[in-house]
C-alpha cells in the first residue's frame, strides 16, 4: 500500500519514473511480490502443522514408553515379591501384600487398556487375584492381590480368563 501510494504520488513529481503509468501497470509490479508472500505464508502454516503433528506425535510415543516402563518395573517388583518374599504364602494383611496391593493399584492407575490387560493377566496366571482355597475359614477367598477400588476402566478383558477372578470392587 505504502509503494503504491508512493509512485501515485511521485507520478506527480516525476522523479520516482512512474510518470505516465496506471494502477494496472503498479499492480502488474507488486503481484509477483504478493503471491510470493501468500505462498510462504501458506508454507509457513504447512510447516507449523507438520511440527505440531510430530511434536504430538513424539509426546504420543513417550508417554507409551513411560507405560511399558511402568509396567516392566511393576513385573519386575511383583516377581520380586513372589519368589524372594514368598507373597503367595504371606497372611492376609501383611505388609508384603499390603505393598503388592500398594504396587497393583498404582500401576492399574497409570497405564492404558492393552497394559492393563497385561496387568490383570499377569496377576490372573500368578494366582494373585484369584479366590484362594487353603487357609483358615475367613481367608477362604481372600486373593492375595484385592482389586477392591483398583481402577479397571477401560481394560480390555474380553477373551481373557479374569472374569473367575476375586471381586474386582
Amino acid at each position: 500500500v505504502v509503494i503504491v501510494l508512493l509512485a501515485m504520488g511521485g507520478t506527480a513529481l516525476g522523479w520516482t519514473g512512474f510518470r505516465g503509468k496506471t494502477l494496472w501497470d503498479l499492480l502488474q509490479v507488486l503481484i509477483v511480490p504478493l503471491v510470493l508472500v501468500g505462498i510462504g505464508l501458506v508454507f509457513e502454516m504447512q510447516q507449523t502443522e507438520r511440527e505440531e503433528l510430530r511434536a504430538e506425535v513424539e509426546r504420543e510415543l513417550a508417554d507409551q514408553r513411560a507405560q511399558d516402563e511402568a509396567l516392566q518395573a511393576y513385573f519386575d517388583q511383583m516377581s520380586t515379591l513372589l519368589l524372594k518374599q514368598k507373597l503367595r504364602e504371606t497372611p492376609v494383611g501383611s505388609e508384603v501384600r499390603m505393598l503388592a496391593r500398594a504396587r497393583t493399584l498404582t500401576v492399574l492407575s497409570r497405564v492404558g487398556s492393552y497394559r492393563k490387560r497385561s496387568g490383570l493377566l499377569f496377576l490372573n496366571d500368578s494366582g494373585l487375584i484369584n479366590r484362594q482355597q487353603n487357609g483358615t475359614a475367613s481367608e477362604a477367598t481372600a486373593p492375595v492381590v484385592s482389586l477392591e477400588a483398583a481402577d479397571l476402566r477401560g481394560a480390555k478383558l474380553k477373551g481373557s480368563n479374569v472374569f473367575g477372578a476375586a471381586h474386582f470392587g
